[in-house]
């Protein structure tokens, strides 16, 4: 059998992801950051424990239940701190974990399922 040479292709996914990090940040990539958040400085954030979804929905103003949205040094991606979000679902962050969000056009939020 022959060799044949791995060619890395930058192991850069341009699809829109959300991780939930060890530290209980929920960080937005790039393309789902741009896509979804990139002008908005606040989200709420939604629960549905039965179907086990999250919703992340931008808006403009700070409020009472908003969470504040912040952008990498090169403001290209963002992330928001939901340790205590994450603790009142009982959601295990302990390890990274990242999960494929789809836009609920209805609900207008970015909807991502906690497996």
């Amino acid at each position: 059998m022959a060799f044949e040479l791995y060619k890395s292709k930058g192991g850069k996914s341009y699809k829109p992801s959300v991780t939930i990090t060890a530290a209980g940040a929920i960080s937005l990539s790039k393309s789902c950051f741009g896509k979804y958040l990139v002008d908005k400085d606040y989200a709420n954030l939604y629960f549905d424990k039965e179907k086990g979804l999250i919703g992340i929905k931008a808006v403009d103003k700070k409020g009472e239940n908003t969470f504040k949205i912040t952008r990498s040094g090169d403001r290209a991606s963002g992330s928001i701190a939901g340790r205590s979000f994450l603790n009142h679902l009982e959601i295990d962050f302990s390890k990274r974990k990242k999960f494929t969000p789809e836009w609920n056009e209805k609900e207008g939020m970015l909807v991502f399922k906690i497996e």
